[in-house]
């Protein structure tokens, strides 16, 4: 036997007001006014991005670990930056194989490396194929697709 969910709404009842899942709308006094948006401002942009490059050059007060013992003997010894720290914990963790976190700060700093798809020798890549045997539809849509893509160099 197939159940009906006891939410759904039954057939002649009133619909609600359209607004959200169920059709229940918020109270009037909280609803958008005409002409109000509620993210102003938008998205702020690349804000983790922005405080991390802030902290890259700066001496990094987790390391503890002497760049060179002579050197703290003397008095010479200065924290790591936060860049020398995370690079060699990039390396000791590509070391070990723990990639994943690394590569998304990494992609999130340098951006991520173009995909680049080449034939033979570095060249373009060959296409061996008949257009005598589309059918005329295939055809007209590949046409247009070639115009739209010779307006678009223009």
């Amino acid at each position: 036997m197939i159940r009906k969910p006891k939410h759904r709404q039954k057939t002649g009842e009133k619909q609600g007001t359209g607004l959200g899942r169920g059709g229940n709308a918020p109270p009037k006094e909280y609803q958008w006014k005409p002409g109000q948006t509620g993210n102003a401002g938008g998205r702020p942009k690349q804000v983790l991005t922005d405080e991390i490059r802030i902290l890259l050059p700066k001496a990094c007060p987790l390391d503890k670990k002497p760049q060179d013992w002579d050197d703290r003997k003397q008095g010479k010894w200065k924290p790591r930056t936060w860049a020398q720290v995370l690079a060699l914990s990039i390396m000791s963790n590509t070391a070990k194989g723990i990639a994943a976190a690394i590569h998304q700060l990494y992609n999130r700093l340098e951006g991520k490396v173009p995909l680049t798809i080449q034939g033979p020798e570095g060249g373009p890549i060959p296409l061996d194929f008949d257009l005598k045997n589309l059918p005329q539809k295939d055809l007209d849509a590949l046409e247009k697709i070639l115009e739209k893509a010779r307006r678009s160099d223009g």
